[in-house]
């Protein structure tokens, strides 16, 4: 009836036997302690470690848990598992590099044939894993000055401590580290010498016709020191520490050009202004037109015109239109003003004279017979009248057989279709008047006889 366990491992008990005597049962038990071990691993990533416990597969996918075994002595052992697996390291290197640089991983030469790409170092990195570098490089553009100069006998130009002379015209050097980005520069030099003083110019033309917007710049001079005095044409223009030298405000012309130094050395050449660029703007010849004809104003130019104007804008179509159309009553003279985008205006003038003549016409027979053919008698008028006031039509005796009034001019309907008090009229002749207004307002009255036929 007593239990012994790990709370209680000792003792005796005192029985009695069956013969009546007792019985003394000394008890001692011994406990194993547990045993328990921990695996803590660190490996690479995608290295394909594993650690087994028993049947239990430990790795990437499964890096962590605790596996039960049995020992030798029948208890149970427990096993803690915890890997770690360290990430691949990836750096980059982005850089600008001089002309001719280079950067090595791991002996890749990355240079300007091989200015990107990607290294692995096997087991670089400090956990002993593989480690990846990407590179990617740019370089500078190389710093290069071509020097072409021509000098007097005698003189010298130095660069970089290089003297260039007659006995040494040519030559190239490497500047270390003199561009603006700190790589090297290089200088070529060229040189030609002479004995005598020259000068270099350019000249620009007026930007408009009789204008005084052309300029002489002088570019080099050989043979003199600046700073230089200059006159144009005995006028003092200034004097100058720096090229170019610009003389502005010309007008088109040749000009001598008088160039002095303060050593007393002087140059005496003429220069020229080249003529502006002929700029033409031509609304066309003079043109005769019938009294209410429309004519096409369409100008021609080889200018950019940005701005135009027309005067005066009386009879046109559109008078702040570049083309337009006039529909003068009465001569008139147009004038177009075009500005350029430089600002040279340009003008052009056109005369459009206008002839009256007979405006209205009128058959002297017709025959209202239905054949759709001269079945109406009616005003034939030209573009110059707007309408008819009154158009009426009396038999012999003076007797009004047809009355219209406010009617246009060339319409068939408007007229009279030879029926008279609902029956067809006499043959014969008639009269008629018609009173017509023109363009302008002008009145006119136009009277004439028909014969009716059949």
């Amino acid at each position: 009836g007593t239990v012994f366990d790990e709370n209680n491992p000792s003792g005796t008990v005192i029985l009695q036997s069956p013969s009546g005597c007792d019985s003394m049962v000394m008890v001692t038990i011994t406990f194993e302690n547990e045993v328990t071990e921990n695996i803590t691993e660190t490996y690479c990533a995608g290295s394909g470690d594993f650690v087994q416990v028993g049947t239990d597969i430990y790795d990437e996918n499964n890096p962590f848990g605790t596996t039960m075994l049995q020992t030798n002595g029948g208890c149970d052992s427990i096993v803690n598992v915890n890997l770690t697996f360290t990430d691949v390291v990836e750096g980059n290197i982005i850089q600008t590099l001089c002309p001719g640089d280079f950067v090595i991983i791991d002996g890749v030469t990355y240079d300007e044939n091989n200015p990107t790409g990607s290294t692995t170092i096997m087991g670089g990195s400090v956990a002993g894993c593989d480690s990846i570098t990407n590179v990617m490089l740019n370089f500078y553009p190389a710093a290069v000055l071509n020097y072409s100069a021509t000098l007097m006998s005698g003189e010298t130009i130095t660069f970089g401590g290089v003297i260039f002379d007659e006995n040494n015209p040519n030559g190239s050097l490497v500047l270390p580290m003199a561009s603006v980005n700190g790589c090297d520069s290089t200088i070529n030099v060229s040189l030609q010498f002479t004995n005598s003083i020259a000068v270099e110019i350019e000249n620009t033309p007026p930007d408009c016709p009789n204008e005084a917007s052309g300029t002489i710049s002088i570019t080099s001079v050989i043979g003199l020191d600046l700073p230089i005095v200059v006159r144009l044409d005995g006028v003092l223009m200034g004097s100058f520490d720096m090229l170019p030298a610009m003389l502005e405000n010309l007008a088109t012309g040749t000009y001598e050009l008088q160039i002095n130094d303060g050593n007393g050395n002087e140059i005496v050449q003429n220069a020229e202004v080249a003529s502006a660029p002929q700029l033409i703007l031509d609304i066309g010849a003079d043109q005769t037109v019938r009294f209410g004809e429309t004519v096409n104003l369409d100008p021609q130019t080889n200018a950019n015109i940005t701005e135009w104007e027309w005067q005066p804008p009386q009879f046109l179509d559109c008078p702040t239109c570049f083309s337009t159309t006039a529909t003068p009553l009465e001569n008139i003279t147009y004038t177009l003003q075009g500005v350029t985008n430089s600002g040279c205006v340009l003008t052009d003038e056109i005369n459009i004279f206008v002839q009256r003549g007979s405006a209205v016409f009128a058959p002297n027979v017709f025959s209202p017979n239905n054949d759709g053919i001269n079945d109406f008698f009616y005003i034939h008028a030209t573009k110059e009248v707007a309408r008819l006031k009154n158009f009426m039509i009396f038999d012999r005796w003076g007797g009004a057989v047809f009355s219209n009034s406010d009617i246009l001019p060339n319409e068939p309907l408007m007229g009279w279709n030879g029926i008279y008090r609902g029956k067809a009229a006499e043959l014969g002749v008639y009269l008629y008047f018609a009173e017509v207004e023109l363009l302008d307002g002008e009145t006119l009255i136009f009277k004439g006889d028909v014969t009716v036929i059949r």
